[in-house]
């Protein structure tokens, strides 16, 4: 190994050499391992998994499933009831949930410290949340172990939320235990094999300022600097408040220190996507007014709504893409673009369907409940007496009150913000992000694969 240019000081402790980082995710989770150059440098790289994407024929008449190589790996595990429920991981899973819901596990994290998981077949044999996402992990850790011929891993950080309890953190140990990561040392002791998640996105981030590959200029650590993490995913918001400074005269080493987090909130892309199939499944029964349809539909609302679910997520990427400044704004009248209307719907797998169209305005009236707008920065100083908390906004007050009251000081304002997890790309996050902090929130590279590039990082400094 060679010798590293800088090292990480985190909480306290001085850490040294790593593997294999996962993002064991509510949508999508993801694997790293740390390259080491010549000079130093710590490159995390993210994994390219194989994974099933579609069913096809062969020549001989039998179905087989085509897989390709991607770095993001949905977290759904499809049980195959034609094949004993063999449980099949990723896209092809996740193109199933709007099928076959009841063989689909989606979204486990957010069940993670549950005796059971709820809504799967009764015939399915994996019965817990570790059961199910020691698959996923199963999955990334094979794949990988295949691609660089490195024989069996059994070392590896797993990221959680940062406030994650202590019976949701011992099912993700579990979980590691039974995909084959050693959770104990050889004294029987507890190993750390747990990261929080708005702290691998920090390691990630400095990582890549040392590495030239995010200037300094975007954040000058030279000085002391109170950094936020707005960590916003498929099923959780995550938010920290660091400290990171220069380790007393040694200029190539950082220190990070955690002031504080947010208390656990159950608040993600899910919900966005939840309320907009909501608005989905309204719209279709107003579509058919006959008494008789409409009580037919109702009572086969829980196996029509993966399918809205899937349609309001698409709908949701589709005015995101619109809204980015990857086109030029001046090749369409803006107010001709304000009244565009999305195309959602299809086939509901009922006798009736469902076709419609949404404009951007009208699924940010959907939405608009999550983004807090009543909500100011000086809320903090009283955020005991805050009634609306299921938005955005109260878990950030949440942190700086907590900061507040550690730090000692009444006028806790963060450096910089960092946005990770794929929901903070969705354009009205950003937007009131900015509206309420006053200045532009800092973008990663790729928000999806901070955390376990991140985690990488830090495994590599562990003794």
């Amino acid at each position: 190994m060679t010798n590293k240019s800088s090292e990480i000081i985190i909480n306290g402790e001085s850490h040294n050499d790593l593997c294999v980082g996962i993002d064991l995710g509510t949508t999508n989770s993801v694997i790293s391992i740390i390259n080491q150059k010549n000079n130093g440098e710590l490159v995390s790289k993210v994994v390219d998994i194989p994974r099933a994407i579609n069913r096809m024929n062969s020549s001989s008449g039998k179905n087989r499933l085509e897989t390709q190589k991607r770095n993001i790996l949905p977290s759904c595990v499809y049980y195959n009831d034609e094949n004993n429920y063999q449980p099949i991981v990723g896209d092809f899973a996740k193109d199933q949930f709007a099928l076959r819901p009841h063989l689909v596990a989606k979204s486990i994290k957010s069940q993670m410290g549950e005796e059971y998981v709820q809504g799967l077949s009764e015939n399915i044999p994996d019965k817990t949340p570790a059961q199910i996402s020691s698959r996923i992990l199963s999955h990334l850790l094979r794949y990988t172990e295949e691609i660089y011929k490195c024989g069996k891993i059994t070392d590896a950080i797993i990221t959680v939320p940062a406030n994650f309890d202590s019976s949701m953190c011992r099912a993700t140990i579990a979980a590691a235990e039974l995909a084959g990561i050693k959770t104990k040392n050889q004294d029987g002791t507890d190993r750390a094999i747990l990261l929080s998640e708005p702290n691998a996105a920090i390691y990630d981030f400095i990582n890549q300022v040392s590495c030239g590959e995010i200037p300094n200029t975007v954040l000058d650590l030279s000085s002391p600097k109170k950094v936020m993490v707005f960590d916003l995913g498929g099923g959780t918001l995550d938010i920290t408040l660091h400290e990171i400074k220069r380790r007393g005269e040694n200029l190539e080493t950082l220190k990070v220190d955690e002031i504080a987090t947010n208390r656990y909130t159950l608040l993600g892309g899910d919900n966005f996507d939840k309320v907009i199939a909501e608005e989905m499944y309204k719209r279709f029964l107003a579509k058919y007014p006959d008494v008789t349809i409409q009580q037919q539909l109702i009572k086969q609302k829980e196996s029509l709504m993966p399918k809205f679910i899937s349609w309001a997520e698409e709908l949701k990427k589709d005015i995101n893409m619109d809204d980015s400044d990857i086109f030029d704004s001046n090749w369409g009248d803006e107010d001709d673009e304000e009244e565009k209307r999305y195309s959602v719907g299809g086939n509901t797998g009922s006798n009736f369907s469902y076709d419609d169209d949404f404009t951007k305005k009208e699924v940010e009236s959907i939405l608009e409940s999550f983004m807090g707008k009543e909500l100011v920065y000086s809320n903090y100083k009283n955020v005991d007496g805050i009634r609306d908390t299921n938005n955005i906004i109260y878990p950030i007050l949440d942190v700086l009150a907590k900061a507040a009251a550690r730090l000692g000081d009444d006028m806790v304002k963060p450096d910089a913000v960092i946005l990770n997890g794929g929901m903070s790309r969705f354009y009205m996050v950003k937007d009131r992000l900015k509206d309420f902090f006053g200045f532009e929130p800092i973008s990663l590279l790729d928000p999806d694969l901070a955390v376990a590039r991140g985690a990488a990082v830090y495994h590599h400094y562990l003794p």
